[in-house]
This record gives structure tokens, sequence and C-alpha cells, in this order.
């Protein structure tokens, strides 16, 4: 039986009344937020509360009578307090599964499909238990934390989705043992196979970094190369005709030592060992960091656990392009001088390894059982800060302590700006270098906040890092020239199709909890929030040095596409793969909050200029 450390319990201790209710009234608050948000619901607004701007409201699911306090802000959002929630008159009886049940017709839930929503809204139930119920550090110490520490606090998970830590596969003790919030160090498999039953890839030979930016490491360490010598020593084979790939313990325990037994029968799979550096889990949970070397590569693995609306594994097809397709990236992000201005860049995905001698892909199997074996190496964002900076995941300023402070506020205060000052810097670390990548590259990311790693410097934001390049990044037909290997990331992106990426991914996706956040604490209400972000986006306007205006940034409305309407009609394949932007959903159009501001900044600008 594992030991849980005493400031992590375990998920049995972490069930208790208080917790539980706390728990259940924080999802029940954003499931109402979100489906609100996605019009699945229409709660009638009645008469104002209090000076905070809060409403009553009441909405009527499956017969029964929810009632609750918000705030009304932009793009349809509504900050909902979540000690006001009541059922049917009763604060004792908000539970997010009766929620869920009283609300399943409105939701299209029925059958199989409702258990299995169920199911991830109960696990994510018991993980937001087991971060009340534990030791953790205050908003105020995340802002000298470091890079992990960081990642261990955050609690929520994704912003928009209501079942958010699914993690469809793990046992209690092996949530304890590899979710991100426990914060445990983990050691990594390594297996080798020979090369000509499936390949590593590395970074290619023409790529050119730009000098600012120092080489990536080798991908295997000086001990897992001496292990593997070891291990090849006894078994009498030319180290060299092999390759290493590095496997989380879950999946070497559950999966490979299980679906992959005659490859190990047969020698085509050798158990190499333990890496003996200690790694922890990042909030992507098969991504691992290398806590005993922090400059040393991340670890990115198969793990085939379901986790909001997928099962999370690797492809050994996709892997094997992933070094290139950074490359062209990278090239293109580190040639560019108002990147490198914005303190903007990538992490590199350098080398990659798959594994296909398998039964799966001998009969050619398209299913989750030819994702089982594949890793990439993504550099560590440490050895490319300057003196005084540090990193956090963007995700953990949407987060908010056990007391209910805000990292957000913590770091205006640290920073000694003003709150609209300290959010334009923000903007112009994230919104402005993704905003100009689309307009003057047409190329387009996944940019959501656990995929932005910001740079800061006493609370202040000096730059960010995007990570997850190979499988989320998009070419349009006029971008980057790409070679034959990385031709799959080229698509026709029509002028709204890249606008989205802006509109859907960062305002809706990320500001718009921001927003929340900043105006819930008094640091900025929420439509001067929005005018700091207009400015910023006029201010690169102003700049004329590409064709920003065919993105409509000063549209009056935008598509609104909604995430929870697809993980409601399909929980365990939320998307077609091959065809992502076909099996998006949505529900009309959103009023766009920073139209008037940034075409009002950018008239000034443009009379400053001229005068």
């Amino acid at each position: 039986m594992t030991t849980v450390p005493p400031s992590s319990p375990s998920r049995l201790d972490a069930l208790t009344a208080p917790t539980a209710r706390r728990a259940h009234r924080l999802l029940v608050a954003k499931a109402i937020r979100e489906f609100t948000h996605e019009r699945l619901f229409a709660p009638v607004r009645g008469a104002r509360v209090d000076d905070a701007g809060r409403h009553a409201y009441t909405l009527t699911l499956g017969g029964v009578r929810w009632t609750f306090t918000a705030r009304a802000l932009p793009l349809e959002h509504l900050g909902v307090d979540p000690d006001s929630v009541c059922r049917a008159g009763d604060p004792d009886a908000v539970a997010v599964d009766r929620f869920v049940l009283d609300a399943a017709e409105v939701l299209g839930l029925a059958g199989e499909a409702l258990d299995v929503y169920l199911e991830e809204l109960a696990s994510t139930f018991a993980a937001r238990c087991h971060t009340l119920a534990g030791e953790r550090p205050s908003a105020a110490d995340l802002v000298d934390a470091d890079y992990t520490a960081v990642e261990a606090a955050m609690s929520e998970g994704h912003p928009g989705f209501v079942a958010t830590n699914g993690r469809i596969g793990w046992g209690a003790t092996e949530y304890a043992m590899f979710a991100p919030e426990g914060g445990r160090a983990l050691h990594p498999v390594w297996l080798a196979f020979p090369s000509e039953l499936g390949g590593r890839w590395t970074w290619p030979k023409t790529a050119s970094a730009g000098a600012a930016v120092p080489a990536p490491p080798p991908p295997i360490t000086e001990a897992v190369a001496g292990l593997w010598a070891e291990r090849a020593a006894a078994l009498d084979v030319d180290p060299e005709a092999y390759t290493l790939i590095p496997v989380h313990p879950w999946q070497w325990e559950h999966r490979i030592q299980v679906a992959f037994a005659p490859d190990l029968a047969a020698g085509r799979l050798v158990h190499v060992g333990e890496d003996p550096d200690a790694f922890t889990a990042m909030q992507a949970v098969r991504t691992l960091f290398n806590a005993s070397d922090p400059h040393a590569p991340q670890l990115k693995t198969a793990l085939s656990v379901q986790n909001m609306g997928f099962v999370r594994g690797l492809s050994p097809a996709y892997m094997s392009v992933t070094p290139a397709i950074n490359a062209v990236v990278a090239d293109l992000v580190d040639s560019d001088p108002l990147l490198a201005r914005w303190g903007f860049g990538v992490l590199r995905e350098y080398a990659s390894a798959g594994y296909t001698g398998d039964a799966f892909h001998a009969v050619g199997s398209k299913g989750p059982h030819t994702k089982m074996l594949a890793a990439l190496w993504r550099e560590s964002p440490l050895p490319r800060l300057t003196e005084g900076e540090r990193v956090m995941t963007m995700a953990a300023l949407l987060h908010r302590d056990g007391e209910g402070r805000s990292v957000a506020g913590a770091l205006v205060e640290r920073s000694g700006l003003t709150a609209a000052q300290w959010l334009h810097g923000v903007v112009t670390a994230y919104v402005t270098p993704l905003v100009h990548l689309a307009a003057a590259y047409s190329t387009v990311f996944m940019p959501h906040g656990e995929n932005i790693v910001l740079r800061l410097r006493e609370g202040r934001v000096t730059g960010a890092f995007l990570k997850d390049i190979g499988e989320e990044v998009v070419v349009g037909a006029d971008g980057v020239p790409l070679t034959e290997q990385t031709r799959r990331i080229r698509i026709d992106l029509t002028d709204e199709d890249l606008s989205l990426s802006f509109f859907t991914d960062m305002l809706d996706g990320v500001l718009r909890h921001l927003a929340d956040v900043m105006d819930a604490d008094a640091l900025l209400p929420a439509e001067e929030f929005y005018a700091v972000v207009g400015r910023a986006l006029a201010e690169y306007t102003a700049l004329g040095l590409a064709d920003v205006e065919r993105l409509g940034l000063d549209a009056e409305d935008f598509a609104h596409s909604c995430l929870n309407r697809l993980q409601l009609r399909n929980a365990t394949q939320m998307v077609d793969l091959t065809d992502p932007s076909g099996s998006l959903l949505y529900a009309g159009r959103l009023a766009n909050p920073v139209a008037a501001p940034l075409r009002r900044a950018l008239a000034e600008l443009r009379q400053d200029t001229a005068a």
C-alpha cells in the first residue's frame, strides 16, 4: 500500500462531509456558469442583491428549482457565487451528480452517455475533494514557488469543461501516485527495441535556431545510456542497433506488460529499467518534468487513461514528424524580431520515438491500441530564462487558494503595477504574439492556459513560451513553406478560421475567466479589462506590419464554439482527430467585448501619429 504524504490525503480521507459540500458547490457553480455560457441553460434573472452587481437567478431543471446569485459579465459569463446555490430551497441538497440528473434531459444525456459522463464527473469531484482537503500553498506562496510546485497546486483543471479531471482507468492509489496535484516523484520505465521495429526521430540537421536559443540537450541521459549499456552487454546485443523509449510507470504496469506481452517474450521489446532521475507529473498528466535535473528535457509519454474526452495515447505516426514540425515553427518564431521583443518563444519538441513492431500495427489498426507506446522529448523552459526570471503555467492566473485568494491578485500586488498595467503585460506576452503569427504567417496553435508558460519577474509578465506544438499547430495555404514530411499541418484556413484562434481559444477560453477573477477581486471591472485587451490589439494593429485587419478582431460578434457540448455528445471521443474543425459545435454568435475599445484605441493612436 502506497503511503500518501500528510499534505496530500488519500481519496477516502478527503471525502469528508465539509470537504464534499464545498466541492459540490464549486462544481455546481461552474456547471451553471459554463452550461449557461454555452446556451444550454437560460436562468431567469431577478432583483439585484448587493453593491457588487450580483443578481438573484432561478433555473428550473427537470421540474426542480435551483437558485443562485451571480454577476453578469461580457461574453454571457455568469460569475456564480458558490455559497448562494440552493436546490429546491435547500442549501444542503446541492450536489453535482444530482444537478446533472436534474439537467439530464436539457443536456441531452441518457443511457450509457449519462453513465460515462457521471463517472467522469464523480472522478472530477473526488479530485476536487482531494485538493480541498490537503494543505495547499497560498496564492502569495505561489508567486515565489518553483515551476513544478505551481503545477502541483492547480486544483480546477480546464476552466471551461465541467467534467475535467476524469482520468478513468486510475484507481485511488494510482491517483495519489501519478496525479500532478499529489506532487509525488515517479520514475519512468525505459524499454529498448530493434530500431527497424519503430524509430527515433530528432531535430533536423538543417534547423538553425536563433543564436539566443540554446541547443537542446541530448535526449538520452548518461545514466539511462549506462543502464542500457549494461543490459545490452548482458543480452549480448549491439546497443546501437536499438532505440530507447521512456514509458509512464502506469502504462508499463497496465498496458505494456499485458498487451505487449508477446513482444516482451520474443525480445522485440527489452525492459531496461527505471530511470534513476525522479520526475513529477505536470498538469498535462502524461508529461513528466525531471525534478532531479530541472534543465533536462520533459518527457511526454503515452498514457492510456480516458480524460476529458480522449484516451491520452500518443501515435508513433504523429511522433515521426513531430521534431520536423517543431523545427519549422521554431525557425519561424526565432527569426521574427517582434516575437523576440515580446519575449515569446516555443518549447521545442526536438526528439520522439515510437514502437510499431506489435500486432496492432501489423493489422493496420487505427484505434487507441496503436497509440500505447510512443514518446517525445520537450525542452525545459528553465535554460531559456534570464537572470531573475521564473516561470509559471498561465493556468495559475485563474487559480484561487483554499482561502479564495487569487494568484492573479497576488501577482498584481507583487508587481507594484496597477491592475490595468499588469494585465497589459499579460496580453502583450500572450495574445499579441499569437495574433501576429496568425496575421503575418497564417499559423495558429492551441493556446489554452496549460499550453502557455509565462515568464515572470517580480510578479510582472515578461514573456511566454508556447508548448504542445507538433500535435496542435496548423498552417494556412499562404503560410510558411512546408516539406513533404511536414505537410500534414497545412490546412486551408479562411480569415474567420484564423480569427477564431483569438476569439475561441484566447478571448473566450482564457481571458473570459481571467476577467471574472479580476472583476470579482475588485482589481479591474470587466469592462475595463476588455478595454485593456482592445488597447493592446490596437497597438499591434497600428504597427502596420501585418494584415491584422483581415482577422476582423473588431467584429461585433463571432461564432460561439462550445466545448462542453462536444463532451456531452461523446465523452470518450469528443472530436474526429482526422477532421477536428469539422467536429466542432456552435451555439450562434457571441458579442465581442473588445470590438468598441479596439476601434476607439486604434483611432486615438492613428490620430496621435498624424499629429
